[in-house]
């Protein structure tokens, strides 16, 4: 599945690994 705010590819019901986001909300810091 697509992440709604970075748009990589994402388990669904997963944290982003890209950016850390989930469900509209940073849930995890990511280093830059």
């Amino acid at each position: 599945i697509e992440c709604s705010h970075c748009h990589a590819l994402r388990l669904s019901h997963r944290v982003c690994p890209a950016c850390g986001y989930y469900d509209g909300k940073q849930v995890i810091k990511i280093k830059e």
